[in-house]
């Protein structure tokens, strides 16, 4: 492998590096409302001990357990804000950035370092994922780190080294789940190797594997496998998984690269690309073709261990998927794509390489310009695009300072982990409330946002979708059946026949004569229901309304039942 020369002064590289570092910082100091899946996470973060916390998650939730440590311990040190939670994975974010380009430099020759490093950096999917109440930024900072660690340890064997490595090494899987593939690629690397290097080696790896192997199966009997086995976690990954026996193993792979490529370019695989197939389909294909020469080039250029070190993860990755074992998504890669780009960018080289050599500046050029100028853009718009701080914090601030004593709020299904987080005093719980309303929002109940459809609904699937606080009313939204489920995406296109029926009627009976409603994350669909309330409603009289977002307080005409209860 070859010995990283010294860093001279590049000055695109500390662009995008400052670049890079500005929009995670903007995103981080903007503490943004927690989403779906992290109010859910959040939820258990807040409502556990340490010990607690070591236990299986509830709302169909799993994470490592020193990752949920440091964001308990956040909670404890700075109390339950948006920043307090995105503190920890946005430093874990900034840490993989900053060593994105020694890593490069580790393996590559400047230009292909240059290239990688701006991929890396400027990626509004890295980006995207920076600040995530998940642990998504800590599984990239591992991977980046340990083979940062880890990979001198196989050039030049040292005792120092290798007792630091081994800790690592035992700490991985506590604190990332994907660092199960960088330890058995790192692992099988040195298993070879030692078949023809020094005995030292041969004890280190024995040592490997009794500790990381026992470290990891430890991790996986305790903390993994209870949401291995959750009926919902498995429907929901269920076609995720590249299984050989599926007839469509071909195209779902292909799909598989696809959404990632695209993914690195747009920031998530749901933004839409039908304008942009052709292009992603190119994208593809090239960045395919690229990491096979990449993977050719580094193996005669150094040896086949340089290219096991980068794809290795991956590789495994890909063999746990096929078992049934690991469910394949671009947020699930993460940890592999810093081995990618570099296996890429080194593929990039290969092709320049075989250029006349006073022609090779400019398409290095060319190649910088096509990878910098799409990212960067789609980086900088995404940032500027972000909401604001706390929004659905203001959204709940709103509600209780203009709302009328037993006014009712309806919040739609989608919205209650936010509203059960953002609504609980963290300090003095409810615990009967929060108790109550976690059950309604846990896969198999009855205020469980992804429910799968029940063909038709009616009042009798409201009963319980109802909390009283005191005087006042919240009611809960019904779920619209519209499930969603990794790969296939909408189960159901439009909500179960009576939804809007039945969802409009309680919400207008709950009216005394005004009612709030609170929504947010909501299907296209799904806004039947607000054209309905629109429509019967006496008028609109406060109404907060974003992209994604809504509090509207209605008026509706009140019957002489409600009048008298």
């Amino acid at each position: 492998m070859r010995r990283p020369e010294p860093a001279d002064r590049d000055v695109v590289v500390a662009a995008a590096l400052g670049l890079g570092l500005a929009v995670r910082l903007l995103d981080l100091v903007r503490c943004r409302s927690l989403n779906l899946d992290e109010a859910r996470l959040a939820i258990n973060i807040a409502s556990r001990s340490f010990a607690g916390l070591l236990a299986p998650l509830d709302l169909d939730q799993s994470a490592p357990p020193l990752f949920l440590w440091g964001e308990h311990a956040m909670v404890r040190l700075f109390g339950t804000g948006d920043c307090a939670l995105r503190l920890l994975p946005g430093l874990a974010s900034l840490a993989a950035m900053l060593a994105a380009w020694p890593l490069a430099r580790r393996f590559l020759a400047p230009a292909e370092a240059r290239l990688a490093t701006l991929a890396l950096v400027l990626s509004p999917f890295l980006i995207n994922y920076a600040a995530s109440v998940k642990q998504y930024s800590f599984e990239l900072a591992f991977a980046v780190s340990f083979i940062l660690l880890a990979e001198p340890l196989f050039r030049a064997p040292a005792r120092h080294r290798a007792l630091v490595v081994l800790a690592a090494g035992v700490v991985g899987p506590w604190l990332s789940l994907s660092s199960v593939f960088v330890l058995a690629a790192a692992w099988l690397a040195w298993a070879v190797e030692a078949r023809r290097r020094e005995p030292g080696l041969r004890r280190f790896v024995a040592a490997a594997a009794l500790l990381w192997g026992g470290s990891a199966a430890a991790a996986l009997a305790t903390v993994y496998r209870a949401a291995g086995a959750n009926p919902y976690m498995q429907r929901f990954w269920e076609l995720a998984f590249l299984s050989p026996a599926r007839p469509d193993l071909a195209a779902r792979a292909w799909r598989t690269i696809e959404d990632i490529v695209w993914s690195l370019v747009a920031g998530d695989p749901l933004v839409a690309r039908a304008p942009f197939q052709p292009w992603v389909g190119l994208a593809t294909a090239l960045a395919a073709a690229s990491v096979a020469a990449g993977i050719v080039r580094m193996a005669r250029r150094r040896d086949g261990a340089v290219s096991w070190w980068l794809a290795g993860p991956f590789v495994l990755a890909l063999a746990a998927s096929a078992a049934g074992r690991f469910p394949i998504a671009p947020r699930l890669a993460l940890f592999a794509l810093p081995g990618l780009v570099l296996l890429g960018a080194a593929g990039v080289g290969a092709v320049v390489d075989r250029l006349p050599a006073p022609h090779r500046p400019a398409v290095w050029l060319v190649a910088t310009v096509l990878v910098i100028l799409p990212l960067e853009f789609a980086s900088i718009v995404r940032s500027l695009a972000l909401e604001g701080p706390g929004q659905f914090e203001r959204l709940v601030t709103a509600f209780r300072e203009r709302s009328r004593p037993g006014e009712p709020i309806y919040v739609f299904a989608r919205s209650l982990p936010a509203w059960i987080w953002y609504t609980t005093d963290w300090a003095e719980p409810d615990t009967a409330r929060l108790q109550y309303l976690t059950g309604l929002a846990r896969a198999g109940g009855a205020g469980f946002e992804n429910m799968p459809s029940r063909g038709t609904v009616g009042e009798k699937e409201t009963r319980m979708l109802i909390w009283r606080d005191g005087s006042r009313r919240e009611l809960l939204g019904l779920p619209s059946g519209m499930e969603w489920r990794e790969v296939q995406e909408h189960v159901r296109s439009v909500p179960d026949r009576g939804w809007v029926d039945t969802e409009a009627a309680r919400i207008e009976r709950a009216a005394q004569p005004g009612v709030w409603v609170l929504a947010t994350t909501y299907y296209a669909p799904e806004t039947a229901l607000f054209q309905r309330l629109e429509r019967d409603a006496v008028r609109r009289t406060d109404a907060e309304i974003r992209p994604g977002s809504a509090l509207v307080r209605y008026e509706f005409a009140v019957s002489d039942s409600a009048r008298s209860r």
